[in-house]
């Protein structure tokens, strides 16, 4: 697998879905948890606050499914070869 460069996004550059001529717009992941959860110790919550990852790492999960993995088993690899940054998301 190896990425294709599109043409860097622009306002307008995706609004045909036929003619799409440009790469995704960059934009930032906002992480949300009710004030239940935060407020309850749980790892969950922990978790949700702490949890960073790369586009390396979602793409190597992805690509894993796609190549026939289970969604939960995929991510269990990963989980399993990166055990010290799950570690860090729970400190």
């Amino acid at each position: 697998m190896k990425k294709v460069n599109l043409p860097a996004w622009t306002e307008g550059c995706d609004a045909n879905p036929e003619k799409v001529a440009c790469d995704y717009p960059t934009y930032k992941l906002n992480k949300i948890i009710s004030k239940k959860l935060e407020d309850s110790g749980s790892p969950a919550a922990k978790l949700a606050r702490g949890f960073t990852w790369t586009n390396e790492d979602q793409n190597s999960v992805a690509t894993d499914i796609q190549g026939g993995m289970t969604p939960e088993a995929a991510a269990k690899k990963w989980v399993d070869a990166h055990q010290s940054a799950v570690d860090k998301w729970l400190s």
